[in-house]
């Protein structure tokens, strides 16, 4: 038998496969980790279990924000010895669940979208009602509420052999000129807040994507918060030209949600975006917005099923 530090005699043991990348990143960890565990936890019932998870890295704050009790988060190499000592006994009082994740476009689940956002909204009430309150007094202006995501410092896990992807969010892509952007948008008179969402709670994300009526993002892992929004939403993805990976997570994820996407292109992954061309595309959304939902926005969201369905 493998020898173990975790003190574990009786434990439901959860095997969670993501289905692409690192789960110490926030779209893997949300629709191919946390989704599916918080999905599973649903149909256990009162069942009094201690269920052990792997370490996710800088994202086990969110498991703890989202479950305080109940959940044992394990160092990988542990949970990882613990899995093969458990598939190795016929220990009955050690035993293994298998759930898989979302995290490919072709997994994407609409009713199980629906049911996680519920189970979060249940927990977190208190905490997301909390931040849309100091929200309300953050947009500057009236008019469609429009939050314009930058990428912030990341976290120096990333940085270090212990992470299983060494490369942040802001090492892959950025706007070089987001500061401009944002002070001229504001010079227009638009509702716009400008963020980042690095180290912020699960709380505050969706109590920000549930505020928006338009987000404004470059392509990247803060546009899985689509997921606590509202079919009213209109999302304006940043994508740059030199990506060559396949890049229609969002546009999918918009499609299975009933929102409007809208498609802005950057030159390069590092470079700027044109600020005169962000605000005449924002003024456009933001008169649609204006227009009854029964006319061009039938024709949004057949788009945006057409796309998710490529």
């Amino acid at each position: 038998m493998i020898e173990i530090s975790t003190g574990l005699s009786e434990a439901l043991v959860v095997d969670i496969i993501n289905r692409k990348g690192s789960v110490e990143h926030y779209y893997h960890f949300l629709l191919g980790f946390l989704a599916p565990l918080i999905l599973w936890i649903t149909t256990l019932g009162d069942r009094a279990e201690t269920i052990c998870v792997r370490s996710c890295g800088p994202m086990d704050g969110l498991i703890r924000e989202v479950l305080p009790h109940g959940v044992r988060i394990l160092p990988k190499l542990e949970h990882a010895l613990l899995l093969e000592n458990a598939r190795a006994t016929n220990n009955s009082k050690l035993r293994v669940e298998t759930i898989y994740g979302f995290d490919n476009r072709r997994y994407y689940d609409s009713t199980a979208f629906r049911s996680l956002k519920r189970e979060l909204e249940a927990k977190l009430f208190d905490s997301v009602e909390h931040e849309k309150r100091a929200l309300r007094d953050a947009f500057p202006a009236a008019g469609p509420r429009i939050v314009f995501i930058d990428r912030g410092d990341p976290t120096l896990l990333y940085s270090t052999g212990d992470s299983e992807i060494t490369c942040a969010g802001r090492d892959r892509r950025s706007i070089k000129n987001f500061p401009e952007c944002a002070h001229f948008l504001l010079s227009q008179n638009l509702n716009l807040l400008p963020c980042t969402l690095e180290g912020k709670s699960l709380a505050f994300q969706m109590a920000l994507f549930e505020t928006a009526d338009i987000v404004i993002a470059q392509h990247g892992a803060a546009l899985t918060n689509l997921l606590w929004a509202s079919d009213n939403l209109d999302v304006l993805e940043i994508m740059p030209r030199d990506r060559t990976q396949k890049s229609d997570h969002f546009s999918a994820l918009a499609g299975h949600l009933g929102q409007r996407y809208h498609l802005l292109t950057q030159g390069e992954s590092h470079g700027p975006i044109d600020c005169d061309m962000l605000a005449r595309q924002l003024s456009k959304i933001i008169s649609d917005k204006a227009k009854p939902r029964n006319s061009g926005g039938l024709f949004a969201r057949i788009g945006n099923l057409l796309r998710s369905n490529r």
